[in-house]
């Protein structure tokens, strides 16, 4: 269903797609009760609410750990009766409190029932839990530095000149299944090499999901590696997601050895140049607060963590 341009389900958050929560749940979703509730007019899906539940509290599936954003698929103008039946549903089954994580403020959730609670008979109380940062993006990469601090568009700049100055540089999209398979392990040990607690993030239990869900995403064609090549040899790589004129960096990895050259900030220049070039409207370096977001242009977006008392 998700993957049909006509369906009347707004598949837009990225991390609800069906490869993404199943990936996550092989991984990760073996402690809690899985449970999916749909709402119908007619034949026609309207809602739908994949749901993790542990007691007497319900959450969407996923965690904002690996899941930057997470939503209900909903149809705008069925919105708050979709809402009313969930809570519904979720009271006669003996849930207590729902409690959402990696809320956009365009979410399903805060535009409509973070507002409407009380009509629904229920209490939403929301915090910020963490910051996201994206951009518009313009025409062309000239536009896109000119966007940018003087400061800024010098570093960028500076930065490139020496890397081209140090050996050939090439970058190179990986997108093929086969190749983004094969391709993996590298990103992954670019990945650990970087800092320690890259290293420590990355278990065995993380390295499984991380697998799981490139696989299932670059099998759907939405999934890329962007390698940074220094004569040759593989400098840096960036993972990231092209999803519906967005691009959404998930993480990115370096060889210690080219540091000095500033070769993990380039990877993500080099992935917004890229993003240009394959006419993405939008980049999103998704959720954390790191200063280089504000200086490659990221505006900041909050997220939430809400609370329903059902």
């Amino acid at each position: 269903m998700w993957r049909e341009t006509d369906t009347s389900l707004p598949w837009s958050c990225l991390c609800m797609l069906p490869p993404w929560i199943e990936s996550w749940w092989e991984v990760f979703g073996g402690r809690k009760d899985l449970h999916f509730f749909t709402s119908r007019v007619g034949d026609a899906p309207v809602g739908i609410a994949p749901l993790q539940i542990d007691g007497c509290t319900a959450g969407l599936i996923g965690d904002a750990d690996v899941c930057d954003y997470l939503d209900f698929i909903v149809q705008p103008d069925a919105a708050l009766p979709f809402f009313d039946a969930l809570i519904q549903h979720l009271r006669r089954i003996g849930i207590k409190e729902m409690d959402l994580h990696a809320q956009r403020p365009d979410s399903a959730f805060m535009r409509v029932l973070s507002k409407d609670a009380s009509r629904l008979d229920c209490e939403a109380k929301c915090e910020v839990e963490d910051e996201t940062y994206e951009l518009e993006l313009p025409d062309n990469w000239d536009a896109y530095l000119a966007t940018l601090r003087g400061k800024d568009r010098h570093e960028i700049r500076r930065k490139v000149r020496r890397l081209c100055e140090a050996g050939r540089v090439s970058t190179r999209i990986v997108s093929d299944f086969n190749e983004v398979d094969r391709t993996l392990p590298l990103f992954m040990k670019l990945f650990k090499d970087n800092r320690s607690d890259k290293a420590a993030f990355m278990t065995d239990r993380m390295t499984a999901y991380f697998r799981l869900l490139a696989q299932a995403t670059s099998r759907e064609g939405f999934m890329k590696l962007l390698l940074v090549e220094l004569d040759s040899d593989t400098a840096a790589a960036a993972m990231f997601f092209d999803y519906r004129g967005t691009r959404y960096l998930y993480n990115n990895g370096y060889a210690q050895r080219y540091q000095s050259l500033s070769v993990g900030h380039l990877s993500k220049v080099y992935s917004i140049r890229d993003g240009l070039n394959a006419g993405m409207q939008r980049y999103d370096f998704l959720k954390g607060r790191e200063s280089y977001k504000r200086r490659l242009g990221g505006r900041p977006v909050p997220v939430y963590r809400c609370r329903i008392s059902l």
